[in-house]
């Protein structure tokens, strides 16, 4: 839509001409294309109004329908609400206006967010959707604080942090980051991976740690197959089976990856060998004899065998 021409070129009436019934027309039809601001009213342009120049500031209440929409550089969706997407340059959008009921919606890869530790409320629910690989990142001190749900297949890394209840049916990772929670946090998923997984972080707990229903601790287990071998820290029990050894064993307790408080067992079942348990200089650390089992912390940077038990007539350990 332009702007209405003037009557004459230049705005040049003719000397001492006459005001005609083509002059009135004209006008009159100028006028009644004119928007009433002073009164308001109802229009229905057939093309979009541009407002260039300095641009358009209001200082009062603007309202955009329930069917309406708000377009940020060009695109308009097809359900009512605010779109945002960027053109040749990134368009800003500056609001305190809370979005209640109108949805919020950002096309092509552009962003929605706030600026000057301004607080961005939503109401009911907030749907993020993407495509595979793509990454949310919740910088500073960003947190969610309620309730959180992660559905099947997603995921959650970085810092976590929780004022109330997680519920997870998919995978939470807190790779070298924290998970902090306030609340419930609650796991339909295979597993949680807490640290790196190379192993070389440790995982503390500042509280009693309870396990209820069928909760457990499982340990990590070897049953040996050989009379001689080499194990790590990230076994914590190695049984020699009765019939195995056929003289006495060898085995050697590796310092690779073990820490201070680390500890492994071995039960030896044989009713009649041996078995030789040192560290990663050959140093003997105890014999654990037949129908024995020993118990080796790791302390001050070594392993240490810190009990040597029997197993009575029944083969529980006494």
């Amino acid at each position: 839509m332009a702007a209405f021409t003037f009557r004459y070129p230049g705005n040049v009436w003719p000397d001492k001409g006459v005001f005609t019934a083509a002059d009135a027309a004209y006008f009159d039809s100028a006028i009644t294309r004119c928007l009433n601001a002073a009164e308001g009213g109802t229009w229905a342009p057939s093309s979009l109004i541009v407002l260039g120049g300095s641009g358009a500031k209001f200082t009062t209440f603007l309202q955009v329908s329930s069917t309406g929409k708000l377009s940020v550089g060009g695109v308009q969706g097809t359900d009512p609400g605010f779109y945002a997407v960027p053109g040749g340059s990134t368009p800003a959008v500056y609001t305190d206006i809370p979005f209640s009921s109108v949805a919020v919606t950002v096309l092509g890869g552009g962003a929605a967010g706030t600026d000057l530790s301004k607080t961005v409320t939503v109401k009911s629910k907030l749907l993020i959707t993407s495509t595979t690989g793509e990454v949310f990142v919740c910088s500073g001190s960003g947190r969610i604080v309620g309730a959180l749900a992660v559905q099947g297949g997603s995921s959650l890394t970085g810092d976590v942090s929780a004022g109330g209840n997680i519920q997870a049916a998919g995978l939470i990772q807190a790779l070298n980051g924290a998970f902090i929670s306030g609340g419930t946090v609650s796991i339909s998923s295979p597993a949680i991976n807490i640290g790196n997984l190379d192993g070389s972080s440790a995982i503390q707990l500042f509280s009693p740690l309870t396990l209820g229903g069928k909760g457990r601790i499982r340990r990590s287990n070897f049953k040996a197959n050989s009379f001689s071998g080499s194990f790590n820290s990230s076994l914590q029990s190695i049984v020699i089976p009765p019939n195995l050894l056929s003289q006495n064993g060898v085995f050697t307790l590796q310092n690779t990856d073990a820490g201070n408080g680390d500890v492994m067992s071995v039960a030896n079942l044989s009713a009649t060998f041996d078995c030789l348990v040192r560290d990663d200089a050959t140093n003997l650390l105890a014999t654990v004899w037949a129908n024995h089992w020993g118990e080796f912390e790791f302390l001050a940077g070594a392993w240490t065998c810190v009990k040597i038990g029997s197993f009575n007539k029944h083969g529980v350990a006494d």
